[in-house]
């Protein structure tokens, strides 16, 4: 395991907190960057903040506290990113990491298709995996069909890996 990972997500969803808990716990330091602790609409689905002392957890409300926290991780960290779109605050990370040349990886579930728009969604992905080709070293691609789904639309060589 590299001795520095940074997650950056939304929120603090219960998923990725565990596995930056069990990370931790695994000797590594870890940190967690997040716009905030849950949204509403999460809370009323039931989901709960989890208790992260293993964890360095930082919040960025500007574009300016993304690009400048990533200057404060060591430059041999990992970065793991939620998303190739439409990510909030984290596009703004991701963009910095990739003008720094560090080490990231790109998470992303499977993308709904359903509904008037879904039609264009595969045209849309297909230019960010285009955009990120060479800036990522892989996409963590979560769902069933996902990691396929990616490597169809993505540039050769663009790791799609099943998480």
């Amino acid at each position: 395991m590299t001795d520095c990972i940074v997650f950056w997500q939304r929120m603090l969803t219960p998923h990725m907190t565990e596995l930056a808990r069990q990370l931790a716990r695994g000797g590594g330091e870890v940190h967690y960057v997040a716009e905030e602790v849950l949204s509403l609409d999460r809370r009323a689905t039931g989901w709960e903040a989890d208790e992260l002392s293993e964890v360095g957890v930082h919040y960025i409300v500007s574009h300016e506290d993304a690009r400048n926290l990533v200057d404060r991780f060591p430059r041999h960290a990992v970065h793991i990113i939620q998303g190739v779109r439409a990510n909030g605050l984290i596009v703004q990370a991701q963009r910095r990491i990739a003008s720094e040349g560090l080490r990231q990886y790109a998470i992303m579930e499977a993308v709904d298709l359903r509904g008037s728009g879904g039609w264009i969604k595969p045209f849309l992905y297909a230019a960010r995996f285009w955009a990120l080709a060479g800036k990522i070293e892989g996409l963590l691609a979560i769902g069933e069909g996902t990691p396929e789904w990616v490597a169809r639309l993505s540039p050769r060589g663009m790791r799609a890996i099943p998480f």
